[in-house]
């Protein structure tokens, strides 16, 4: 027993040590490339230029998850340095009726939890939890040698009620959330301090996000699949921005009204026909002052129907249907998309499986703040339409203690999403000289345009578990997305999101109350789009070349690679109490999350926590 304890502690040292290598810290590249094709849509020489939005990328340690209103389980004691991701989550309740714990560590990071199961019996559950995530530190820009105090305070609450009657369960959620932040990231230009008004641009003023959702619905227990499933549910999200793009503005705020139902009917004993169905009513507060009425939204509506056909046999998974989506204000009226998708074991142990999927999504404050809270305030991007995301795999468990996936696949997608970032300024355009007014120039926000792009992709994971010794997993993904864009048919768009993401961890029980855990993630392959209007002011000399007054110059640089590495400990006191320890960036990597926006250093945290 003592040999075989000291050999996977070997194995996760081993692991670590494979993956901690060193590679030289890129930041953004200086040889800049001009691009004059790049055009946003110009609106006012005096007012911004809009790109609408895009589909942040989804960089992310393994034990934290994008997710909204749902039940956390305990919260590992990392604070997430990404911009938008909450801790996993699922229903921590697993043996007692509450939990609570609280992590602190340098950065002035902190996060806390605590859940209490009120009712809990065969008719009734109530529940609620509430979560706080926070930072307070200075983080450094990397291409000067000033510091900024990134600021974040994430308040999270919910309580949910389920009543089970004789046929038919009714379920009520509540959720409020209020994240106060600042605009912490720099100024792109290179001369931007000769021309920017110190008093003006305040990195501590603290945006003020505020998002309430209520929901309710019923449905049939789903007990045995041969009887008619139904559900419907129908809520309201509200989303609410205190400061706008420009300073000296107001944010607008969105309504969200959703409706959902889902029918499913048997057919025979393994084959079933149903649809799912939904309505999306957007409805937006435009706060604009009148300079800025070229940033309102229109309230728009969708309908989506999704009718298809399910084979669920021992060997073979099958299902065939169909995408509509009903727009109205919201560009072309009808859309249509496939809904196909195949698990087959051809051979025992061996699973061959592949989808065709697509259909129309909303961009919405609330989605896109999912992954990037420093999101444009004031402006959306469209809403984007799929026909077609074509995966292929193959995946197998041949032996019971390790796995393997090998995958692939192709999308298309009208108006994607690509990050960039934009500086705007009022400015004369007759003598180009800068309006300094209080709004006269946009905070530094991450901004989207709106691109028809193809997607190709490739990838790998593996699992391997030992009893309850050992469990480790790596995944890596390679992904080229490609748009008409830079005068080109087809041309690679930098964005922050890594053309090659790896993700290892490995977990090792070395004592019965002690575990040891290591996790590493590499992303390659980053880059950034600048856009912004020229001006006559000093600095400009600076560029590949000088522009006119009144030019869209966009810039595209690259971003510097991610090496983070982190390892932790939990430390099983008693079956109530537990002590654990995290560190995360040890080789203490200097990277942006986007540009200008500076991640942590090498940080950890240290915290206790109690089921009781």
């Amino acid at each position: 027993m003592k040999k075989r304890k000291l050999y996977t502690v070997a194995l996760l040292f081993i692991f670590i040590a494979a993956f901690a290598q060193k590679e030289e810290n890129n930041a953004l590249n200086r040889e800049m490339i001009i691009e004059k094709d790049f055009t946003p849509i110009v609106q006012d020489a005096s007012k911004i230029n809009i790109l609408p939005g895009v589909e942040t990328p989804s960089i992310r340690k393994t034990s934290i998850l994008y997710s909204d209103w749902t039940v956390p389980v305990t919260t590992p004691s990392v604070l997430q340095i990404l911009p938008a991701a909450v801790y996993d989550t699922g229903s921590p309740f697993y043996r007692k009726r509450g939990y609570a714990d609280l992590s602190l560590g340098n950065y002035l990071n902190a996060s806390a939890s605590v859940g209490y199961r009120i009712l809990d019996n065969e008719k009734n559950r109530l529940n609620f939890w509430y979560q706080h995530l926070s930072t307070h530190g200075k983080v450094k820009y990397l291409d000067t040698d000033d510091k900024v105090k990134q600021k974040r305070n994430d308040n999270l609450l919910h309580v949910g009620y389920k009543h089970r009657f004789n046929n038919l369960i009714w379920t009520l959620n509540g959720d409020y959330r209020f994240n106060a932040f600042n605009y912490y990231g720099r100024e792109y230009l290179p001369f931007l301090g000769d021309v920017v008004d110190a008093p003006i641009v305040d990195k501590n003023e603290m945006q003020q996000i505020q998002q309430f959702s209520i929901s309710t619905g019923f449905g049939s227990p789903r007990e045995q699949d041969r009887e008619l499933y139904y559900l419907l549910s129908v809520g309201y999200h509200r989303y609410s921005n205190r400061l706008g793009l420009y300073y000296g503005e107001k944010g607008n705020n969105e309504n969200h009204i959703d409706t959902r139902f889902k029918l499913l009917a048997p057919v025979t004993a393994n084959q079933r026909i149903g649809i799912d169905g939904s309505m999306d009513n957007l409805i937006f507060d435009n706060r604009n002052s009148t300079d800025y009425k070229n940033l309102d939204l229109d309230n728009f509506t969708m309908i989506t129907l999704n009718p298809y056909y399910s084979l669920d046999k021992d060997r073979l998974k099958f299902r065939l249907g169909a995408v509509a989506n009903v727009s109205f204000n919201d560009g072309t009226i009808v859309r249509f998309a496939p809904d196909i998708r195949i698990d087959w074991e051809f051979t025992e142990h061996f699973f061959l499986y592949s989808s065709i999927l697509g259909g129309k999504e909303l961009n919405t404050f609330a989605s896109l703040s999912k992954d990037n809270i420093y999101v444009d305030p004031s402006t959306l991007p469209y809403n984007s339409y799929t026909p077609a995301d074509w995966t292929i795999g193959l995946k197998s468990n041949v032996l019971n203690c390790f796995t393997f996936d090998l995958f692939g696949g192709v999308k298309y997608t009208q108006d994607a999403l690509f990050d960039y970032r934009y500086l705007g300024m009022k400015f004369d355009v007759e003598s180009g000289d800068i309006i300094k007014t209080v709004d006269w120039m946009t905070r530094p926000v991450v901004n989207y345009a709106n691109l028809d792009a193809f997607a190709w992709n490739v990838g790998a994971r593996v699992k391997y578990k030992f009893d309850d010794i050992l469990n480790a997993s790596l995944e890596w993904k390679h992904e080229i997305r490609k748009a008409d864009i830079y005068g080109g048919k087809k041309n690679v768009v930098e964005t922050n999101r890594p053309t090659d993401a790896l993700n290892a961890q490995v977990e090792v029980k070395v004592l019965p109350q002690l575990t040891l855990h290591a996790d590493y993630f590499m992303g390659l392959g980053r880059g950034t789009i600048l856009s912004f209007n020229t001006f006559a002011g000093t600095g400009l000399e600076l560029l590949p070349y000088v522009p006119t007054v009144n030019e869209t110059v966009t810039l595209r640089g690259k971003l510097s690679d991610i090496h983070d590495l982190g390892v932790g400990a939990v430390y099983q006191i008693n079956d109530a109490v537990h002590l654990r320890v995290r560190f995360d960036n040890i080789l203490n990597r200097k990277y942006d999350i986007y540009y200008g926006m500076p991640a942590q250093g090498f940080h950890f945290m240290a915290g206790v926590g109690v089921n009781f």
